[in-house]
């Protein structure tokens, strides 16, 4: 953590602080100038349900292992973001930015590649902001993982992603 912090340039403290922001919107740098909450209100709609699950789940697993953050730990760790008192293991922001990246992977597959790639930065960043460890990262994208797995026998979910993939793809312009 002190080495990261040591050689964390400001261009990655900038975006460690941005994230802080979980939003699916977030991913406007990889989904395109029209990936905008007010264009897409299935979408956000979609978005907001996932973080709500993901945050109960990841809310649990603080509660249980109690996980001192970082800066906690070792006074000389200096974060560049805001952090919860709550523990940091799974992280939260981990949790939703790979969790948004699945789903927004599967309804636009062929952005896939970049959309895992920013889904994997939004986690690093808890890490490179000095608010979370490596493994606190690497539960959240296995408890997204799971819970994305769940989500697809939801019939609820599957009529609000069928409207929302429909309507990012429409204002997307993607066939």
């Amino acid at each position: 953590m002190l080495s990261l912090q040591k050689h964390r340039t400001q261009a990655q403290a900038k975006m460690a602080a941005a994230d802080l922001d979980q939003s699916v919107f977030r991913f406007a740098d990889v989904m395109g100038d029209k990936f905008e909450k007010e264009f897409l209100p299935k979408t956000a709609k979609l978005f907001a349900t996932l973080y709500k699950t993901g945050n109960g789940l990841d809310k649990q697993g603080k509660k249980k292992w109690k996980r001192v953050r970082p800066p906690l730990a070792d006074a000389r760790i200096h974060p560049v973001t805001k952090y919860s008192s709550s523990g940091s293991y799974p992280s939260g922001h981990a949790t939703f930015s790979y969790l948004s990246g699945i789903v927004l992977a599967d309804m636009v597959p062929e952005k896939s590649e970049q959309i895992f790639a920013r889904a994997r930065a939004f986690g690093e960043n808890r890490v490179i902001g000095g608010v979370h460890y490596p493994s606190d990262v690497a539960a959240g994208q296995r408890l997204a993982t799971m819970i994305a797995v769940l989500i697809q026998q939801n019939p609820a979910f599957q009529n609000d992603y069928a409207a929302a993939r429909a309507e990012l793809r429409a204002e997307l312009g993607v066939p």
